[in-house]
């Protein structure tokens, strides 16, 4: 069953994100079997229930599920607009990945692999719109990921201000919030 399973998310995984025309098909499917097999169902459910009538089982469980469909047929591509909700990037590493995925349709594709996205002043992000990272060395690739970030002046004073206060550098150091 694990095996069924782990197939199901990788290929459920894999389409992601679906077209529109999918979804619109998949619900069309799912109306023309619940009315196609309308009798079929009140016949399993009067005998599962011993008593149940045709026609409760008609109004109470098939009609509102084909207008629940309906409904939702006539609305989902509004519903599946993007949020455009703020993505705050915790570490370099996070921000590079963020900005090597694949971006469809202002989603980012899910996915496994390598990138040697090297970020430097100037790059306009595409993804990230506020950054948590550490204090990093001078002259380091992630130093300059965040000054690509977050710009250079502010980078720098608020570099010098964390050595003028002592916050401590590096992996298990201090962080700071770029907005």
């Amino acid at each position: 069953m694990q095996t069924v399973l782990e197939k199901q998310r990788a290929a459920f995984t894999a389409a992601m994100p679906e077209p529109m025309s999918v979804r619109r098909d998949r619900i069309d499917r799912a109306i023309a079997l619940l009315i196609d097999h309308a009798e079929d169902f009140a016949k399993a459910v009067s005998a599962d229930f011993g008593h149940r009538s045709r026609e409760q089982t008609l109004l109470t469980d098939i009609m509102p599920s084909v207008s629940a469909m309906k409904h939702a047929k006539k609305h989902f591509e509004s519903w599946a607009k993007g949020e455009k909700r703020k993505v705050c990037a915790v570490g370099t590493s996070v921000i590079r990945s963020l900005e090597s995925a694949g971006i469809t349709d202002n989603r980012i594709k899910s996915g496994n692999g390598w990138t040697s996205k090297f970020i430097f002043p100037p790059y306009k992000f595409s993804v990230a719109n506020s950054l948590i990272t550490n204090f990093h060395a001078p002259q380091s690739t992630m130093l300059m990921l965040t000054a690509a970030f977050a710009g250079h002046e502010l980078t720098m004073e608020v570099y010098h201000t964390a050595i003028k206060e002592n916050y401590r550098f590096l992996s298990y150091g201090d962080a700071v919030l770029f907005l």
